[in-house]
Formats: C-alpha cells, structure tokens, sequence
C-alpha cells in the first residue's frame, strides 16, 4: 500500500496534542495534573478567607466543592495550555521541516518513507507501537519518533479498510509492537 500527502501544521499540532495527553504513557501524568489543579483549587478558599471568621467546616465543604470543579476543569485547561505551546512552537521556523509532502510504502515486511528532508526504511519487528487518534493515525519508531498518517488522506473506506488490515496484519507478524489502541 502507498500513500503520498502533505503533513500539514494541524497534522503536527494533533500529533503533538495526542502524544502530550493522550497516548498511554501519559496516564499517570493526566491523573496528577488533574489531581494537582483539584488540590490548588481545594486550598483556594482557604487562602482567600484566611484571616475572616469563617468556619473551617464551611471553608472544607466549599474547598472539597472546589477540589471537585478544579479536578474536571484540569483536562480542558491543559489541552487549552498543550495547544498553545504547540501551534507557537509549530508555527514558529523550527519545524517547518517536518511539514510538506510525504510519501510512506506500507509493506508486509517494512515500511519505506520519502519526504522533503528525509528517507528512510524500517523494518516492522522495529516498530515500538501504533496508535490511533481522532485525527490520524501514530506509528512511533521509538519513544520520540513517528510516522503520521493522517485520517483525512483516506478519502474512500476502502483505503481505510486495507490501511487498518495492514496494522492488523503488521501487529501478528511482529512480536515488538506493542498493542494497538484506539483513542478519541
């Protein structure tokens, strides 16, 4: 199978955003920086009504309502915050690189990319894992490295249907991939 497309600046900034907060990895992570926006937000009333005669019982049920709002408003805020710093880095010189056309060979054995800076081959028991995402799909060569193939290049289902066949294939053929996830 052959694709050919340009990667484009939203492409890299839904890479970018995906493997910030989403990819598996970053479970942990997710959890502690919701965890810490909700105990930032739990002493906020505290701070704020510290020398007035409030009750402390009240201050700890308006604090623990705070915790609750600070703990949901966390994942918005950091995907708001992830977002930001992308589109400024991305926008910026240093990866305009990685934006143009590409062309990626999908082989039973290997994999062979061309783009405008770039070439290369790899072989599929050197693949770490593949991903997918709600804009593209991620096959990362290693911890900091991967091919993006965008969901938006396949125009008709049935370059869909054989792409996600060769992933299925690609994962039974080679014991170094790690399981294929799917996330929205």
């Amino acid at each position: 199978m052959k694709l050919k497309f340009d990667i484009q600046n939203d492409d890299l900034i839904y890479f970018y955003k995906f493997s910030e907060w989403y990819s598996p990895e970053k479970e942990d992570f997710r959890f502690k920086q919701k965890l810490n926006f909700g105990f930032i937000s739990f002493f906020l009333p505290f701070t704020t009504l510290l020398f007035s005669d409030q009750n402390f019982n009240l201050l700890f049920f308006i604090g623990l309502g705070f915790f609750a709002i600070g703990f949901f408003l966390a994942k918005p805020f950091m995907l708001l915050r992830i977002k930001k710093a992308i589109k400024k880095t991305v926008n910026g010189n240093k990866y305009h690189d990685f934006i143009g056309e590409t062309k990626i060979e999908f082989n039973d054995d290997h994999i062979q990319w061309f783009d405008q800076n770039s070439e290369g081959k790899v072989s599929i028991n050197e693949i770490d894992r593949i991903l997918s995402g709600q804009y593209g799909y991620y096959i990362y060569l290693c911890n900091l490295s991967a091919l993006i193939v965008p969901k938006r290049v396949f125009k008709k289902e049935p370059d869909l249907q054989e792409f996600e066949a060769w992933i299925i294939r690609t994962r039974s053929n080679s014991s170094s991939i790690k399981p294929y996830h799917h996330f929205e």
